[in-house]
């Protein structure tokens, strides 16, 4: 949005956007008056299942979705909104400069994330990947790049898992090296504790090392249990809340997040749901299983990127050192037992008692976390 009314918007009274008509097929600018304090923007094309599959419509629905990705990523790099949510349909992460790959046409985040470096104060940016599916598409634009860190949560299973791309030890080239981290889940049963002992060990820590002036998150949401057709992951869609509430601690709450691919509506829109909330800070309902340790596999999958990292970013040793912990162990039971806005205890997406769950995830082959990473 090159519109000059952008520089000189009220913050506090109105933000000019892009705003796409269906009925009239243009875009047009729109003001969104609040009542008070702008405290975030959301934006976007649709939340359907799928894109259009005209070439001329879907051509258009890319660059609005870019689009969208630009304009609030650059409203909040220019402080005219806290935080963003942005629908972006279609998604991006796979998309590289030559090619584009799983439904990903134009990389939003991608392309977001070059407009704001180009702004005065703006020099480091933090990417975080969530996707179930690698981002090969940013790994590849911000390789060589020492000004944007990419951190990568995927599914991984030794390359066999498509795009069958992201090992631990794909770290950037030149200047970029150390830039890019692959966080390679092995398997199909990570779930919260995983994701949040990730978190704590590697995202957390690297982040607070780099320093970002802004992140940008590609919100993947496949990985939600609400979700049994796509890879067979266990999140909460609640877990995406606090998630999102860990990494503005980095930025002072200066977030964007664009979705990536979803192809079950139902996990889509209560993953979502919980980040809005998050951004806007509002209380998250019980995190459930908040007592579960994380697995083996996360272990050795989070031990092996200390290792490969830790020469570059020291803090992730001192780290790795309680990341066998589950998250009420850490944190203490009350952070993640916070009731919901109606007062109601949201945390029902948990069919398996937390002990029975525990043991059974120890039957599976958990292993010990190991002697600690020097």
């Amino acid at each position: 949005n090159n519109n000059n009314n952008n520089n000189n918007a009220d913050k506090s009274n109105a933000l000019s956007i892009n705003r796409y008509d269906d009925q009239q097929q243009t875009l047009q600018f729109e003001k969104v008056e609040v009542m008070s304090e702008l405290r975030a923007v959301c934006l976007g094309y649709s939340f359907k299942q799928y894109v259009p599959t005209n070439i001329q419509q879907l051509t258009h629905a890319a660059r609005v979705s870019a689009g969208c990705a630009i304009d609030a990523t650059l409203a909040v790099a220019r402080g005219q909104a806290r935080n963003a949510f942005v629908v972006c349909n279609p998604p991006g992460n796979m998309a590289s400069r030559a090619e584009a790959k799983g439904f990903c046409y134009f990389n939003n985040v991608a392309i977001a994330a070059k407009a704001a470096l180009e702004l005065d104060g703006i020099n480091r940016i933090m990417i975080v990947d969530l996707d179930l599916h690698h981002g090969c598409g940013t790994e590849e634009l911000f390789q060589n790049s020492d000004e944007v860190l990419v951190v990568n949560l995927h599914r991984y299973d030794e390359g066999n898992f498509f795009p069958h791309s992201g090992h631990p030890q794909t770290v950037g080239v030149g200047k970029g090296i150390g830039y890019n981290i692959n966080i390679a889940w092995l398997g199909n049963d990570m779930r919260d504790s995983d994701y949040i002992a990730a978190f704590r060990t590697v995202v957390l820590p690297v982040g607070i090392e780099f320093a970002p002036d802004i992140i940008l998150v590609s919100a993947g949401f496949d990985g939600c249990r609400l979700n049994s057709e796509e890879g067979n992951f266990h999140l909460s869609s609640v877990v995406f809340g606090y998630l999102t509430n860990m990494l503005m601690s980095l930025t002072d709450g200066k977030v964007v997040i664009c979705t990536e691919g979803c192809l079950h509506v139902t996990s889509a829109v209560s993953c979502a749901t919980m980040c809005c909330r998050a951004l806007l800070g509002e209380n998250l309902p019980q995190l459930p299983d908040s007592s579960v340790r994380p697995c083996g596999a996360a272990l050795s999958t989070l031990k092996e990127v200390v290792e490969i990292h830790h020469n570059k970013w020291p803090s992730l040793s001192a780290a790795f050192a309680t990341a066998h912990l589950s998250p009420s162990e850490v944190f203490g039971e009350e952070i993640f037992t916070i009731g919901s806005m109606n007062g109601e205890n949201e945390s029902s997406e948990s069919a398996i008692p937390e002990e029975e769950e525990q043991e059974e995830r120890d039957d599976r082959g958990q292993e010990e976390m190991g002697e600690e990473v020097a």
